[in-house]
């Protein structure tokens, strides 16, 4: 019985392919199928071209065999692309490891360094509180002048020298904030740098 089949399936392929195309098609069930054509039903399931010799010739993949070919495809995407950020950050870290040891000679040369910039910065700091505090002073008294005095154009000239010391009193603030702030941001890389230094200087010994 098996041969029959087999027999009657070569003649079906010889006498199709010549006349139309063939296709191979496996439906839900499993079972295997050969026609002229794809059922529309079937048409995302994926199928297999025949030649004329019943060979092989093509095979479409199934929608989700193409999902699944996509997905991998991505996922490995996704890898090459954090290899290449991580040989970016680790030549992006050589580069500045480089630039550091070229920089400084010693700890001592590190620590020495960073010092005088935290000092300069100290220095302005020192500047700017005291004319914030002598502003402040000259502010009161100004208060006070306008408060007592009787005259109206005194009244007039003293609200302006308020309002300009007042103005400048804020800029003052601010500036003091400003170098508060650069003074942080140059301990904490004060701290780094020696901390990176010392793991360079130890690496190379």
């Amino acid at each position: 019985m098996t041969s029959i089949k087999l027999i009657a399936l070569l003649i079906f392929l010889t006498s199709s392919v010549a006349h139309a195309s063939l296709y191979r098609w496996i439906d839900e069930s499993g079972k295997v199928h050969f026609s002229d054509k794809v059922p529309p039903a079937m048409a995302q399931k994926g199928h297999t071209s025949l030649n004329k010799n019943g060979i092989e010739s093509e095979k479409v993949s199934s929608a989700e065999e193409l999902k699944k070919k996509e997905e991998e495809a991505n996922k490995k995407q996704e890898v090459l692309a954090e290899m290449t950020e991580v040989k970016k950050a680790e030549a992006e870290q050589k580069r500045k490891d480089d630039q550091l040891l070229a920089t400084y000679e010693s700890r001592e040369e590190v620590i020495s360094i960073f010092k005088k910039k935290i000092s300069l910065i100290d220095q302005s700091i020192g500047i700017l509180s005291a004319r914030d505090e002598s502003l402040t002073q000259k502010l009161k008294r100004l208060n006070k002048k306008h408060r007592q005095t009787k005259s109206e154009s005194s009244k007039i000239t003293l609200s302006m020298q308020i309002v300009n010391a007042k103005e400048s009193l804020t800029e003052y603030k601010k500036a003091i904030a400003i170098n508060r702030a650069d003074k942080d941001a140059v301990t904490g890389k004060y701290r780094q740098t020696l901390i990176r230094f010392d793991h360079l200087a130890k690496s190379n010994h």
